[in-house]
């Protein structure tokens, strides 16, 4: 007898469902791939069907989540014949995160850069150099959040809730932009819960009193300009990166310094900074030469901040 081969092919993703504890079900989808089996809430259910327009409700909800699944087929196979997908996704993850860090620095951010050079280190410590963007998936970001957990910083310190968030964030910027670049589809980073997420925490901020600062004033710092920096944004309640960019504007500077967080009692000292920075040669000159980079926070012998040692 001759057989009959089915011309059916396998789909990569199917339809599926699960009952709830009140009777609905909630639908998903369910990806296969190279091995590796992930899911989609698609925040659709069925209900029971008790009347007609349930019946025709729940059709419509099966036609809008069958239109999606055929969608995301559709998009996986155009990625898997490179039909959307460009051949830059093949870059390497970590050249193009010091690609991301070389453009930041170039635009003045060179906090942020610091951030993504740091997450680097992390980065190759996990799983070195050789993985591509199109590698990092969901399964790979998870693992990068475990390691986060269990490695060490340069000191062999735990990291922090926030360092560990950070150096999540970072990542997750640069798939972003390397979806905007349309060098890989989508962000995985997008699959992954909040819930599951370094999170942060509540920061514990400190003040310094207006007798501390007074008392900074008349200590002597070894580096003077970065006495300055630090005393104006005290006297005028600004963030560094909030200065130079008033700095630079050279426009209503005065006016924007006077509507600043201007602690209540310390008029005197924002009327002070007003006159003393109204010129554009005296709002340049206030940062000049001091770069919010590590090699002002720590020294290498004993590791404790300039800030530190000057306050001491």
């Amino acid at each position: 007898m001759k057989k009959t081969l089915s011309t059916q092919a396998k789909e990569p993703i199917r339809l599926r469902s699960k009952k709830l504890a009140n009777g609905n079900l909630f639908l998903y989808l369910d990806f296969y791939r190279d091995g590796k089996r992930e899911y989609e809430f698609l925040k659709l259910y069925l209900v029971p069907e008790k009347t007609k327009a349930d019946k025709i409700k729940n059709e419509e909800t099966l036609r809008t989540a069958n239109a999606i699944k055929a969608q995301k087929i559709v998009a996986l196979q155009n990625e898997e014949h490179g039909f959307t997908v460009s051949g830059k996704s093949k870059i390497k993850f970590i050249d193009f995160m010091v690609v991301q860090a070389k453009n930041y620095e170039e635009r003045g951010s060179y906090a942020y850069a610091q951030s993504i050079r740091n997450s680097i280190y992390h980065l190759r410590k996990y799983k070195g150099d050789a993985v591509t963007l199109r590698q990092v998936d969901k399964a790979y970001l998870l693992g990068y959040i475990d390691f986060l957990n269990t490695t060490g910083g340069k000191y062999n310190k735990s990291l922090s809730d926030a360092a560990k968030a950070l150096y999540f964030d970072v990542v997750v910027i640069a798939l972003n932009k390397a979806v905007k670049d349309e060098i890989i589809p989508t962000n995985p980073a997008h699959k992954i819960n909040y819930k599951d997420r370094p999170q942060q925490g509540e920061a514990t901020k400190q003040y310094l009193t207006f007798e501390e600062v007074k008392a900074l004033v008349a200590t002597p710092c070894k580096y003077e300009v970065l006495k300055q920096a630090f005393l104006f944004a005290c006297f005028c309640g600004l963030r560094y990166s909030d200065i130079t960019r008033l700095a630079t504007s050279g426009k209503r500077f005065t006016k924007r310094l006077s509507a600043s967080s201007c602690r209540s009692n310390t008029d005197m000292i924002c009327r002070r900074c007003s006159s003393l920075f109204a010129s554009r040669e005296r709002r340049v000159s206030i940062c000049a030469g001091y770069t919010y980079a590590a090699q002002w926070n720590f020294n290498a012998c004993n590791r404790l901040s300039v800030h530190r040692r000057w306050i001491r």
